[in-house]
């Protein structure tokens, strides 16, 4: 493993991010239904095999428990995991998966080297600057690589009747955490729709080939032939408006001047 030095104590504002994520992964992983382990038949974890195919080295950012990161592996690549969370590097380091903890907003990535492509699921909307996260991310990915990233939308139709009721919308935000919950959104600071997307994946020197709704299955109430046909064609028909989350993939974007 490379030496991979914690500069987090030192950063500013540090403590009290790292206080809250701390705070929330300890409920999170406490929670039997937040800790089920998914395999390859889980419809999250089908859609990304697709997208990301083998063999790959993966840079895992946020790698939680590391579910797909496992996945990956499984599948023939070699991924390497980042997160800010000491709980979740823990956990993914006791799964055999090479994993370290820092913060992708003021640690340095170019200590892990170079990969073919990254990972970020239910990433972008917890920072405070996702396109100067996005930025260091390309830096790190060889030529002719690749990003998968998944975002709640911001204007999925069901926050958007919120707002009209005069609510905040939690954008995908789990609220029940951390111990005392708050009135507004704690941990999703950067919520995107998918034209804010768009633009930002532009800016950070990507250019989207795939963009689908976030793949997490049905609920029973939505699991019958007609309704559940319906809701996948207005899903996919109109994502901006009925898909609660998307997931896209990338590819390095020339970069100006560069030859043609």
């Amino acid at each position: 493993m490379p030496k991979i030095k914690n500069r987090m104590a030192s950063s500013p504002g540090a403590g009290i991010i790292r206080r809250i994520c701390d705070e929330y992964d300890a409920q999170q992983f406490a929670d039997g239904r937040a800790t089920a382990e998914l395999d390859e038949a889980h419809p999250r974890v089908s859609q990304l095999l697709r997208l990301i195919g083998s063999p790959h080295r993966v840079l895992d950012i946020g790698i939680s428990r590391g579910d797909f990161a496992a996945a990956l592996a499984r599948h023939g690549n070699r991924v390497v995991g980042v997160d800010i969370s000491a709980q979740a590097v823990s956990l993914s380091r006791a799964r055999g998966i090479e994993a370290y903890r820092l913060d992708v907003e003021t640690d340095p990535l170019t200590e892990l080297g170079e990969f073919d492509g990254a990972l970020m699921l239910e990433i972008v909307e917890h920072l405070i600057d996702p396109l100067f996260v996005l930025r260091k991310v390309r830096e790190i990915i060889r030529p002719g690589g690749w990003l998968v990233l998944s975002t709640p939308n911001a204007a999925y139709v069901k926050w958007r009747l919120e707002l009209l009721r005069g609510e905040l919308p939690a954008f995908g935000e789990a609220r029940r955490f951390p111990s005392e919950p708050r009135p507004y959104n704690l941990f999703h600071k950067t919520p995107l729709t998918i034209g804010c997307l768009r633009r930002l994946l532009e800016m950070s020197g990507f250019r989207l080939v795939h963009l689908a709704p976030e793949d997490y299955g049905v609920s029973p109430r939505w699991d019958k032939p007609v309704v559940r046909g319906t809701r996948e064609w207005l899903r996919r028909r109109w994502p901006s408006l009925f898909a609660g989350a998307v997931v896209v993939k990338c590819e390095l974007a020339a970069r100006e001047g560069s030859a043609r």
